[in-house]
């Protein structure tokens, strides 16, 4: 099996995988090259994967980190201030910058699923925490803050998609139904390990875990 972890933001150690690939923070993947500049690298590792071996991609994009127009190349730069006119003149700026961050992020994704869609492949897309922009404030654009309650929760309510591929859907037929079965379900990305191996048909000798806290299972009381 290969593991692969491309980290677009600070260096880690290598924790969370037996094995991994990582570059450094070098003119590779610095703190400013573009998220799309990742996908020669995933291309790069895919042509050593040997045909029929099993393979896990971990990639960390920045997305739409603060500042937002740091985030995008020129040709993203659709959305301009002057569209945001219903809004303070001091957040029109940042509104537009982080729209067209979005944007960016959205064509990075699409181009990761095309990637791998004629494989057997199956996606989780999700950021590791939301943004509160001028939320809970006229005057603020951050992570959440704790000691805020509108703040705290814009910054921690996250999108969350799963891709599957046609040849994913033939296959296993029953996890895809599994998959749409809890698609509108609350869920924590704590517990996003056990959501993977639980629908990857893993077992574990402690199952408990498992079944209380999978996205892919009915909500069991403690």
């Amino acid at each position: 099996e290969t593991s692969l972890r491309l980290c677009r933001q600070e260096e880690v150690k290598k924790t969370m995988l037996d094995a991994s690939y990582y570059r450094k923070t070098d003119e590779i993947i610095a703190r400013y090259v573009r998220d799309l500049e990742v996908l020669p690298l995933i291309e790069e590792i895919r042509g050593r994967v040997v045909e029929g071996e099993k393979s896990f991609y971990f990639v960390h994009l920045m997305g739409s980190h603060y500042q937002f127009n740091e985030r995008y190349p020129e040709e993203f730069n659709k959305f301009k201030p002057a569209e945001y006119s219903s809004f303070p003149n001091s957040q029109r700026e940042n509104r537009a910058y982080y729209d067209n961050s979005v944007l960016y992020t959205d064509y990075v994704v699409s181009e990761i699923i095309r990637q791998f869609e004629n494989e057997e492949t199956l996606l989780f897309f999700f950021p590791d925490h939301s943004i509160d922009l001028y939320r809970s404030s006229a005057d603020y654009v951050g992570h959440g803050k704790y000691a805020n309650d509108v703040s705290s929760k814009y910054g921690h309510e996250i999108p969350f998609m799963v891709y599957v591929s046609d040849k994913y859907k033939q296959r296993f037929p029953a996890e895809v139904e599994r998959i749409r079965k809890y698609v509108d379900k609350d869920f924590s990305t704590n517990d996003f390990v056990l959501s993977v191996m639980d629908i990857l048909g893993s077992t574990f000798k402690v199952h408990h875990d498992v079944q209380l806290n999978s996205l892919f299972r009915d909500k069991v009381e403690r």
